[in-house]
């Protein structure tokens, strides 16, 4: 048998007002109507694509990367370098990444960020990745 809730809650998602005394499952498909109204009013779609964009354009090509796939902004980076020192040394950094494989980085930024907080993390990626390969270079010359 099943029993639904009565709560009385206020939330504010994507800012649109979520109140009122509610059984658990209304106050449910408001908040969920809530989130999707945000993600049209973003065109998150749209957005995902333009945040992979972009991650292609900034890290193709850099020494240390081997390839960039994906689809919108779920992206995998191929790195020359050990992916977990990476995620370990960009986390350090304030960049969230995952070390999938030994060799591959997995970025899933928030399909809200902005473009300049993705160049920032595109940056720090780049910049990261060139110092293990200095680090790295210097090791094999000793």
């Amino acid at each position: 048998m099943s029993t639904l809730k009565t709560v009385a809650a206020f939330a504010i998602i994507g800012g649109v007002l979520v109140s009122g005394v509610k059984s658990q499952r209304d106050f449910e498909v408001e908040s969920d109507r809530a989130v999707l109204q945000v993600m049209e009013s973003n065109d998150v779609p749209a957005r995902a694509r333009h945040i992979g964009e972009l991650v292609e354009r900034d890290l193709s090509g850099v020494d240390g990367v081997i390839d960039v796939r994906g689809l919108g902004a779920l992206i995998a980076v191929e790195v020359s370098v050990d992916a977990r020192e990476l995620c370990r040394l960009l986390l350090e950094r304030g960049v969230l990444t995952n070390a999938v494989t030994p060799t591959a980085l997995r970025l899933a930024p928030s399909l809200l960020i902005s473009d300049e907080d993705l160049t920032i993390g595109n940056t720090a990626i780049v910049e990261v990745i060139s110092e293990l390969l200095a680090t790295d270079a210097e090791e094999d010359a000793s």
